[in-house]
């Protein structure tokens, strides 16, 4: 028969091709056949005595077992999490055995319940462990005192329950991999299991998913033999191999070409899928979640990173062990994220020079072409991050905001006459600037006596409000230009068309496209970053 006839045939009976859960050691959760590699025993890990005093290092999480997660250690998370990366906006798929979402370390965290395979429901409830161990590596939350702290705790995890004990069928796993893809459009799948044998399908569903832009991690198999196992032997995934404490290639780990990197894989300290659980557990299926995490920051930071991306910031990036450069038991190296991070800005040319004004804010990255802008009003103090590491340039203006900004520029005067707003009160961060841009005469509360400081404000309200300062800092206003260009310009409000027709004319702004200057569109803080810089340049400090 036709090899990849009997391929077709052995995946349409589904039955007799398998799919292994890859975790080593005998098994003791319910799977006793050492002939599909078994499962360890998740035995408890021993409650940490707290010691006496308060001293913690910095960006340590407060999570009591987090000492026992060598892995993270080991692969430099905490450099990550000091760079306020957290996983947010990011959406991983858990194909396994489901998730224990009531484990008080995962309450409160972004799980969806994809679809249960075996029972055709959305109960993906997790009764065996491994999934939910699994999603604690990737997505438990982090300095909450509880347990341990996850890779990327805001990423969404949807989990796909395709397991029940140590085998599936092939057909169940392609459907989870396209319902992944296409019904809850995840950016990233872990898959901690194999197949012995190449099937079409399994592998025409993993194209499938790459070619999304979807990065597919797979553990690559527990024999520590060269026996191949899909889809981690497949070129569209990443497969992952397992080192223990000391960096060594675990002796379970698989040895062959589908090794691309390692992660910790021996005795790592993740969640069990009772309430309140901590466990430690071995396997190539412990080890992918790390490298899954790992691609779960770098798409936080650059959402249009392929497989081919990640591929090469990996091996850029990985700590080479064993023989030098690639080989089969370690691959390309251990991941190692701190270096994952700097090579991956290289890589999307964000490299940005020492002493850069956005250097500590993750989403101002150096080839941005609002960059520049936002490195000019952080150096004149005109604006501030939203939070620690964050600036937000796609994020609203509002009129508090637009007030401090005036209010920094003009050298942060004594406040004169104060006025009373229902929704302004001393203490709060916007008090002072408030006064003083109403004092000054450049914006004014509203008739019901609140000033609206959360509002945000639109392109015509931003550019009515510098043509007001403008003016009374003695600036030239006299230049107005014709707004005919624009196809949207009988939209502008009446009282901004001078305005409006000064700041085109000095090429303060510009169109949203070249027929278009949305007025009425909420301006954003890239934006006025931008008019900023323009106004000094053009108008004057």
């Amino acid at each position: 028969m036709d090899r990849t006839l009997g391929r077709r045939i052995t995946a349409a009976v589904l039955v007799l091709t398998v799919l292994i859960l890859l975790m080593a050691g005998m098994g003791s959760l319910g799977m006793t056949s050492a002939a599909l590699q078994g499962v360890e025993d998740l035995y408890p890990v021993e409650p940490i005595e707290s010691g006496n005093g308060s001293m913690e290092l910095l960006q340590t999480p407060n999570d009591p077992y987090f000492r026992n997660q060598w892995g993270m250690q080991t692969i430099g998370m905490e450099t990550a999490w000091d760079q306020g990366l957290t996983g947010k906006g990011v959406t991983v798929g858990i194909i396994d055995t489901g998730v224990h979402a009531g484990h008080p370390d995962l309450k409160g965290s972004n799980m969806v319940s994809g679809y249960n395979y075996l029972n055709n429901n959305h109960s993906t409830d997790d009764t065996e462990g491994h999934g939910t161990f699994v999603a604690g590596i990737i997505g438990a939350k982090r300095n909450n005192h509880i347990d341990i702290a996850g890779m990327a705790p805001e990423a969404t995890i949807v989990a796909m329950k395709c397991f029940d004990g140590n085998t599936s069928i092939v057909g169940d796993a392609v459907k989870a991999i396209r319902s992944c893809v296409d019904d809850y459009h995840c950016n990233v799948i872990n898959m901690s299991f194999g197949a012995p044998e190449d099937v079409d399908i399994l592998h025409e569903a993993v194209q499938y998913a790459a070619g999304k832009g979807v990065i597919i991690v797979a553990s690559a198999g527990n024999e520590g033999t060269r026996t191949l196992y899909y889809p981690a032997a497949y070129n569209e995934t990443v497969g992952v191999g397992a080192v223990d404490a000391n960096k060594r290639v675990a002796s379970f780990s698989q040895q062959n070409n589908s090794v691309f990197v390692v992660a910790p894989g021996s005795s790592v300290v993740s969640l069990g899928a009772d309430n309140n659980s901590v466990k430690t557990g071995s396997g190539t299926s412990f080890a992918a979640p790390f490298v899954s995490g790992l691609a779960v920051l770098l798409k936080q930071m650059y959402p249009n990173m392929t497989l081919a991306d990640f591929k090469n910031i990996l091996i850029a990036s990985s700590q080479d062990l064993g023989a030098g450069g690639y080989d089969i038991a370690y691959g390309n190296g251990l991941i190692n994220v701190p270096e994952a991070i700097t090579q991956a800005k290289i890589y999307f040319g964000d490299s940005r020079e020492e002493g850069c004004p956005s250097a500590g804010y993750r989403d101002v990255p150096g080839n941005a072409w609002y960059h520049q802008y936002v490195d000019y009003a952080l150096s004149h103090q005109y604006m501030t991050g939203t939070a620690k590491n964050v600036f937000s340039p796609d994020g609203t203006v509002t009129r508090a905001q637009v007030a401090t900004i005036l209010y920094a520029k003009k050298g942060k005067p004594a406040i004169g006459k104060s006025t009373s707003f229902g929704d302004v009160k001393q203490g709060q961060w916007y008090y002072d600037p408030v006064q003083w841009c109403s004092g000054y005469g450049l914006v004014a509360g509203y008739p019901n006596g609140n000033f609206g400081p959360g509002d945000a404000i639109t392109r015509e309200q931003l550019v009515a409000i510098l043509y007001q300062f403008a003016q009374k800092e003695g600036k030239n206003t006299w230049n107005l230009g014709n707004l005919s260009r624009y196809s949207d310009a009988s939209s502008v409000s009446n009282y901004a068309v001078p305005a409006m027709r000064w700041a085109v004319s000095i090429g303060l702004v510009q169109g949203t496209d070249s027929r278009t200057l949305s007025p009425k569109k909420t301006a954003t803080r890239a934006e006025i970053a931008v008019i900023l810089k323009a106004f000094d340049e053009k108008v004057g400090a």
